[in-house]
């Protein structure tokens, strides 16, 4: 969970550089 978590965040905002 922590890691599928982790990686599904850090794709997510490495394409929405909203953050």
């Amino acid at each position: 969970d922590s890691l599928g978590g982790n990686s599904k965040t850090t794709i997510i905002a490495n394409i929405s550089p909203s953050s």
